[in-house]
C-alpha cells in the first residue's frame, strides 16, 4: 500500500520498506498471537448445543421395529418384514421372534424354526416360546431337537411348547434321555402341569425328591393342577411341607381327589402364618363336603384345645356341632372364602380371619 508524507509543504509518495522494517515485523507478531489466542479460545469452549447424532443403522432398526409391531398388530406374517429384522442384530431377531409369535399365523414356523438355531441365546429362548404360541404340529421335530439345547432355559422352554403341541411325554423323555445327571428333571419338571396328570403322576412325585426349591413347588403344582386319585397320598403329605405355595396347592388338590378323613388334615391350615393355605383348605373343605366325598362332624377333641367340655361355644353363637369348614358373612349368611370367618368350636380360627380380612389371599391360581 502506498504512502504519503509531508515533506516542505508538500505530499510525496513515501519510499517503500524494506521486509526487514521493524514496523511491519511488530504488525505480523501481533496479527499471529491474534489468531492464535482465538483458536484456543475456541477450543475451550462448549460443545455445540443440538441432538445427538444417530448410530449408522438406528433409523433403520427402528424402522424395522416398527414394522414388526405392525405385524404383531395384523397377526398376519410379512416375508419382507422378517427377512429385514432377519439381517438386523440380535436384539432385533429376538424381537421378531416375540413379533411372530404373537401373531401366531402358522406361516412364521419357517422363520422361527431359523432363529431356534439362531448362534445367540437369547434369540433362541424367543423363538421356542414362539414356537409354543404358535400351534403348528410341524414345529414338534424342531422343538425335539431344541429341548437338548446346551442352554437350559431354551431346553425347558421348547419343552414346555411341545406338551402345548400335544406331543406325549414319553416322547418328551426319550428325547432327553442322555443329558447329564439332573439336568432332565430341570427341563422337564416345570411344565408337567401342561402334560396329562396320569403321565406326569410318577414324574411329579420324582420332581418332590429334588433339591431345588423351585422344582419341588413345580411338581407340587402338577400334582394339584388337575389332581388325579392316585395322587392323594403325595398331596397330604404336602399340607405340612415348608413353602406357603405348596401348602396352597396341596389343600387345592385334595379338594378334587380327597375324602372323609382329609378334612381332619385340612384343619391345622387354618392356623397356617401365610393366608394362601388357609383359603385353599376352607375351599377344600367346602368342595369335599358338597361332592359328598366327606361328611360333616362334630369337631375333634384335638380341636377343642384349653376349652372346657362345657365351653364348646364358638364365634357368632356357633354350637358344639357346627362344622369348621363353614364360613359367615356380616349378616350370617355364606360369603366367599376371601372373607371367610371359618367356625371353630373354641374360635381358635380368628386370627387367621383377620388375615383375610387385612390382606390379599395369596391364591394359587392356573397360568
Amino acid at each position: 500500500m502506498a504512502r504519503h508524507c509531508l515533506r516542505r509543504g508538500a505530499w510525496h509518495p513515501a519510499p517503500p520498506r524494506s521486509p526487514a522494517d521493524p514496523a511491519d515485523f511488530h504488525h505480523g507478531l501481533r496479527a499471529w498471537w491474534g489468531a492464535v489466542l482465538l483458536v484456543v479460545g475456541c477450543a475451550g469452549g462448549p460443545p455445540p448445543v443440538g441432538p445427538p447424532a444417530a448410530a449408522p443403522g438406528a433409523a433403520a432398526d427402528d424402522a424395522r421395529r416398527a414394522l414388526l409391531l405392525l405385524l404383531a398388530d395384523q397377526r398376519l406374517f410379512e416375508p419382507v418384514t422378517a427377512e429385514a429384522a432377519l439381517a438386523g442384530g440380535p436384539a432385533l431377531r429376538a424381537e421378531l421372534a416375540l413379533a411372530l409369535g404373537r401373531a401366531g399365523d402358522v406361516a412364521g414356523r419357517q422363520t422361527l424354526e431359523l432363529l431356534l438355531a439362531d448362534r445367540v441365546v437369547e434369540v433362541r429362548r424367543e423363538a421356542a416360546l414362539a414356537l409354543g404360541r404358535l400351534g403348528d404340529d410341524d414345529a414338534a421335530r424342531a422343538l425335539s431337537r431344541a429341548a437338548r439345547d446346551p442352554d437350559p432355559v431354551t431346553g425347558e422352554l421348547a419343552v414346555e411348547a411341545l406338551a402345548r403341541l400335544g406331543v406325549p411325554l414319553e416322547e418328551v423323555v426319550r428325547e432327553l434321555d442322555g443329558l447329564p445327571a439332573g439336568e432332565l428333571e430341570r427341563r422337564l419338571v416345570p411344565s408337567l402341569f401342561a402334560f396329562p396328570s396320569s403321565s406326569a403322576l410318577p414324574w411329579a412325585e420324582r420332581g418332590l425328591e429334588l433339591a431345588d426349591a423351585r422344582l419341588r413347588a413345580r411338581a407340587a403344582y402338577a400334582l394339584a393342577r388337575d389332581a388325579v386319585a392316585e395322587a392323594a397320598p403325595a398331596l397330604r403329605r404336602l399340607l405340612a411341607d415348608g413353602d406357603p405355595w405348596v401348602r396352597g396347592w396341596a389343600a387345592r388338590g385334595l379338594g378334587e381327589v380327597g375324602g372323609r378323613g382329609d378334612l381332619e388334615l385340612l384343619r391345622p391350615l387354618l392356623d397356617d402364618g401365610e393366608p394362601g393355605p388357609v383359603v385353599q383348605a376352607l375351599r377344600a373343605a367346602g368342595r369335599l363336603i358338597e361332592s359328598g366325598r366327606a361328611a360333616p362332624g362334630p369337631p375333634s377333641d384335638a380341636g377343642a384345645g384349653a376349652a372346657g367340655e362345657g365351653d364348646r361355644t364358638g364365634p357368632e353363637g356357633a354350637g358344639p356341632s357346627s362344622p369348621w369348614w363353614k364360613s359367615t358373612g356380616p349378616s350370617g349368611g355364606g360369603a366367599e372364602p376371601s372373607v371367610a370367618l371359618p367356625l371353630l368350636d373354641n374360635g381358635s380360627a380368628l386370627p387367621a380371619s383377620r388375615r383375610l380380612a387385612s390382606g390379599p389371599a395369596a391364591l394359587a391360581s392356573r397360568p
